[in-house]
């Protein structure tokens, strides 16, 4: 099981303190960087809290797509929503 497999386990372990984000058993890694980036995006952000060189780069690549993209651009979706909703909640 890769690095990025083992923080999503992590993060659906802890599912009963984010009701409002459902990341099922059967999505993997990789249909969630395809899917929904930034939600995958936080979800390394926040559970990668032991290893602080990889929550740097993930917090700061996190801090960077919301700034360009929702700030900046004005873009809007889901996946920002629950991206945002995940990495404050944490």
């Amino acid at each position: 099981m890769g690095l990025a497999e083992k923080l999503i386990s992590q993060f659906r372990h802890r599912r009963a303190y984010f009701p409002f984000i459902g990341v099922p058993e059967d999505v993997s890694v990789t249909l969630l960087a395809k899917e929904r980036p930034f939600l995958l995006l936080a979800i390394l952000a926040v559970t990668s809290s032991r290893m602080p060189r990889l929550q740097q780069r993930a917090d700061g690549r996190f801090r960077r797509v919301l700034s360009e993209r929702i700030i900046f651009h004005g873009e809007k979706s889901l996946d920002y929503a629950q991206g945002l909703l995940v990495y404050i909640a944490w």
